[in-house]
């Protein structure tokens, strides 16, 4: 089974869609008549510094998102379900024919509108600590008022509050474990403090009509896929309650999705690789389709989230392509991509298309060039890449140490980036055990 993902609140970028808006013109025309601006402009040249704005943000990507989709439909078959984190899960609903563009767009701007009134509040991520770990450090800074927004992955949890108290938990956070960034929003998102936006948004909405989705759309607010006689509450309710993004794609993978493509962007696919990288260590009600019921070494394919006990290396100039290590993640085999003697640009692009398909890692051949090292340890760290091989290193480099560091921890504290370095003598080992590159 294959998922379509749309992305909410914090993909929005200046330029996004620019090249899809003259491709749909009666889309734009009608946005605009709703919006009463020109949709292309904000997104595109976004001339007044708008578009991080709450009001204009969320239609923006709502409107972005439904073209992406239409143009993913020319060259992809329709996916079996879909999910949006927040927002995006308005141009999901699109996509199961829930409600046309119009509806939709008229829906989204009310949405947009109300939640962009709710000021003084804001969010804070809290990475590296699981959701269990965030509620104790909330109760360890006895400050009040402080509840969990978002759900993201195992090791990412969005908690909101009052501004200040926000700053006040950002900072008494510092010297302790995992990182509290303070997000640019106007409001304590999806916590009980959009409770009037929740009730004034559930007035709207009784006014409107939604059809029976076509296919499975997971609902943010329940964790279970949208039922059609209560599609008004569950999204007025998800106002004031947190978006439970972990448990969604969890339940997708217990109902059989092996394939996530997010659409339009790649802010959810590391999401989504920490939740199912931790659905593989804790696999309860998990698809036989997405984990081996009997592994051949347990132990192997626990530790590295993959099927089958087996690794396959590149060997140097684009041998092992995307297309190969696509193909061998499909069958539950950790490849690694080779990266030999290829340009940034041609790894990137290649990352972007692996970026979906599951387990899969990046091979990096000793060089001198140090400046384009730790450009390809940079794509690594933004494409989520888990798993590093290491051909003809004999030490630990400062780009290595950067990876392992910046590459987050699981639950249990380990690093989530991992390296398997080859070797031919024995003696290279010891550089890494020693040092922190291993830890």
């Amino acid at each position: 089974m294959r998922a379509f993902l749309f992305p909410g609140q914090g993909s929005q970028r200046k330029g996004m869609g620019a090249d899809l808006f003259t491709q749909y013109p009666e889309y734009v025309k009608k946005a605009d008549a709703i919006l009463g601006y020109s949709i292309e402009e904000l997104c595109v040249a976004d001339p007044e510094g708008r578009i991080n704005f709450t009001a204009y943000t969320q239609p923006a990507i709502f409107v972005v998102s439904v073209l992406n989709y239409l143009e993913a439909l020319k060259t992809d078959t329709a996916p079996d379900m879909t999910a949006g984190h927040s927002i995006g899960e308005y141009a999901a609903l699109f996509a199961a024919g829930v409600f046309d563009f119009e509806t939709g767009l008229r829906i989204v701007q009310k949405r947009a509108e109300l939640m962009s009134k709710a000021e003084g509040g804001a969010l804070a991520a809290v990475v590296g600590l699981s959701q269990d770990e965030v509620k104790a450090r909330i109760a360890a800074s006895q400050l009040a008022g402080i509840e969990i927004a978002n759900i993201n992955s195992p090791t990412q949890i969005v908690v909101g509050s009052k501004a200040e108290t926000i700053q006040q938990f950002a900072k008494w956070s510092e010297g302790q474990p995992g990182r509290v960034i303070t997000l640019r929003v106007s409001g304590a998102f999806h916590t009980s403090y959009m409770r009037e936006a929740q009730l004034a948004f559930r007035g709207f909405l009784d006014n409107i009509v939604f059809s029976a989705p076509t296919l499975p759309v997971m609902s943010n607010y329940t964790a279970q896929a949208h039922r059609h006689d209560e599609m008004a509450v569950s999204l007025a309710s998800h106002l004031a309650n947190p978006v439970r993004w972990t448990e969604c794609i969890e339940n997708m993978l217990k109902a059989g999705v092996e394939t996530f493509t997010e659409i339009g962007s790649k802010i959810l696919t590391p999401m989504v690789n920490d939740i199912r990288e931790h659905a593989v260590k804790h696999p309860v009600g998990i698809s036989p389709a997405t984990i081996s019921d009997k592994p051949q070494s347990s132990a192997f394919c626990t530790y590295f989230g993959v099927k089958t006990p087996m690794v396959v290396g590149a060997t140097g100039y684009g041998a092992a392509g995307a297309e190969l290590v696509s193909a061998l993640a499909g069958e539950g085999v950790l490849s690694f991509l080779d990266t030999y003697g290829q340009s940034l640009i041609a790894i990137e692009n290649a990352l972007q298309g692996l970026s979906a398909v599951g387990r899969y890692g990046v091979s990096l051949t000793y060089s001198r060039d140090t400046d384009f090292e730790e450009a390809l340890i940079t794509l690594c760290l933004q494409y989520a890449v888990r798993f590093i091989e290491l051909r003809g290193y004999h030490e630990p480099t400062a780009a290595l140490l950067r990876y392992r560091t910046e590459g987050g921890v699981d639950a249990d504290g380990r690093p989530l980036a991992r390296i398997m370095l080859r070797v031919s003598e024995p003696d290279t080992v010891t550089p890494f055990l020693e040092s922190s590159v291993n830890g």
